[in-house]
């Protein structure tokens, strides 16, 4: 299973449930939620209609972590299992 407690977190794309929500629900679980990828960042949560954003581009480049929307749930859950991590 993946922690996301301490992880320094951006999103990205369309979300299941308002944005601010989800920023909530991170900072919650002890994760840090950040407005945009920099190198320190450790994970990038990728919605729905990501089409090559700029924040997209930045986690490539840094090689940035990623989790898509449904394994994001499944972290928060309890649910998921790190070695399927991006």
């Amino acid at each position: 299973m993946v922690s996301l407690k301490g992880k320094k977190v951006v999103v990205t794309g369309t979300m299941h449930k308002p944005r601010a929500e989800i920023l909530q629900e991170l900072r919650n679980i002890g994760a840090i939620p950040q407005a945009s990828v920099v190198r320190s960042t450790d994970l990038l949560i990728v919605g729905a209609n990501v089409n090559d954003t700029a924040k997209f581009q930045k986690a490539e480049m840094y090689g940035v972590q990623m989790l898509n929307q449904q394994d994001y749930l499944r972290a928060i859950d309890g649910d998921f299992d790190e070695s399927t991590y991006v």
